[in-house]
């Protein structure tokens, strides 16, 4: 990505497995009862990777898909200057990203435009 290169499925899946492994790390080795990841599972296949450790080592994994309409993303890489992300990038992103359905109900909106405790909040009530 930091060469402008979009990640396509098959370059993903490591990346995806690596973080799945060190959620499970933190969960079991270390010992900790709650692990907070930032990704962007951006398609339910990617989600589904990180549901594999619900199914099969027993940890609890809900996601919040963060809402924000592509301009405000592109407004915020903009300002942030000198990303490696530049806009074609975002909008690549928002065309591959799969909204969530009904057959996930793991899945929690919030809103991209609060501050970060007010939607780890959502954590809270599930």
């Amino acid at each position: 990505m930091a060469a402008g290169t979009p990640l396509d499925d098959t370059s993903r899946a490591p990346w995806l497995d690596h973080l799945k492994q060190r959620a499970l790390c933190s969960v079991i080795e270390l010992g900790h009862d709650k692990v907070f990841m930032s990704c962007s599972a951006l398609k339910q296949v990617y989600r589904d990777r990180f549901i594999e450790l619900q199914e099969n080592e027993g940890v609890k994994v809900i996601f919040i898909d963060l809402q924000v309409e592509e301009e405000e993303l592109l407004r915020r890489m903009r300002e942030m200057g000198g990303h490696y992300m530049k806009e074609d990038m975002v909008e690549s992103q928002m065309a591959i990203r799969e909204k969530p359905g009904l057959r996930e109900p793991d899945v929690l909106p919030g809103d991209a435009g609060k501050e970060v405790e007010e939607v780890m909040a959502l954590l809270e009530m599930v």
